[in-house]
């Protein structure tokens, strides 16, 4: 058995974040306008190997303080090469790096191990490793904003009255901003700390509205802005708004054009180019029988669109929303929902 504990928690997080490189590397297509290597994913790995390897080095020669710089601002290039820096006993200051939920995660976890990080929300992490870590932890991962944006929406389409509790609202504010302009009509409750005494949780009310299309486009940035995995949510929810809504996903080469499946069910879908819809609405949805696209969310924004619909919708191929969501029809039939899994 490995005598020492740390390096086997190290080794156990940097080969998961490796398996994330690998997954881009083979997941990654090539860019609008790309002027460099044919595919992009070669680009991610080899920065992610090349942080990985300097940081490693770094490891083994104890640099009393190293400066990282992130080149993509990416939460797998953050794990691949800033987790070497908790066996490092000295100081490791990364810039540019991720700051979203699941670094954050991260960082409070490596803290409960006794690592000090500062600068936990900002793109600035000072970290002060330790050479052995020997201690054992309970430790609770914070509430899934995506989850949460997925039964808002869920509530939003069907024009329902929902009540969502513990909601990460720092990672929803520009979410719940975006809906406010739209005409939402919701209300928050006090904050309450998470478990993992960090994140700050809501209970979210959503009340039924008349919705208008958002007065500008409506796209991703890295945290603090908007999600790129609620991205997809506001093309069904701007389906059932007065008025046509531009969406534009510019992180992701060919997940826009998947979303146009949702004119099967009745909405109004434009494909600009690969990366730009525009949204009519409102919507009379209607049931059909559709094949889920091989993309997550915009395979449960048919799932949402389709318990709006009259009718019976057949939703097929469903294994892309079993593999990001826990047990979600039996949830949503908890809340009302008539949804019945089967097989062929």
């Amino acid at each position: 058995m490995e005598r020492d504990p740390g390096r086997r928690v190290l080794a156990v997080l940097f080969a998961a974040a490796v398996g994330n490189a690998v997954l881009l590397l083979a997941l990654l297509g090539e860019p609008t306008g790309w002027r460099g290597p044919r595919d992009a994913g070669f680009v991610a790995v080899a920065v992610g190997f090349a942080g990985a390897f300097g940081a490693l080095t770094l490891l083994r020669n104890r640099a009393p303080r190293v400066a990282l710089v992130a080149a993509i601002l990416t939460v797998c290039g953050y794990y691949i090469a800033g987790l070497p820096s908790i066996g490092h006993p000295g100081v490791t200051l990364i810039r540019n790096a991720s700051s979203n939920y699941m670094v954050q995660d991260v960082c409070f976890f490596l803290q409960e191990l006794g690592v000090e990080v500062d600068g936990i929300g900002t793109t600035t992490l000072t970290v002060r490793g330790l050479s052995v870590i020997d201690t054992d932890v309970a430790f609770a991962p914070s509430e899934d904003p995506i989850e949460a944006m997925s039964l808002l929406t869920a509530a939003i389409v069907t024009g329902s009255e929902l009540t969502v509790q513990r909601c990460p609202i720092e990672f929803l504010e520009i979410e719940l901003a975006i809906l406010a302009e739209m005409g939402l009509d919701f209300d928050l409750s006090p904050e309450y700390p998470a478990e993992n005494g960090k994140t700050r949780l809501v209970d979210i009310t959503v009340h039924p509205s008349e919705l208008r299309a958002s007065s500008d486009k409506i796209h991703p940035m890295p945290f603090p802005g908007l999600n790129i995995d609620n991205l997809p949510f506001f093309a069904v929810i701007a389906a059932v708004a007065q008025g046509r809504t531009m969406i534009h996903d510019w992180v992701y080469e060919n997940r826009a054009i998947h979303l146009v499946e949702l004119t099967k069910l009745g909405a109004n879908v434009q494909l600009l180019d690969p990366h730009r819809i525009i949204v009519t609405g409102p919507t009379r949805w209607r049931g059909q029988e559709v094949i889920s696209p091989p993309a997550l969310r915009p395979a449960v924004c048919l799932l949402l669109a389709a318990l709006a619909a009259r009718g019976t919708s057949v939703l097929r191929d469903v294994y892309v929303i079993n593999r990001g969501y826990e047990d979600l029809p039996n949830r949503l039939n908890a809340l009302g929902a008539k949804i019945e899994v089967f097989r062929d």
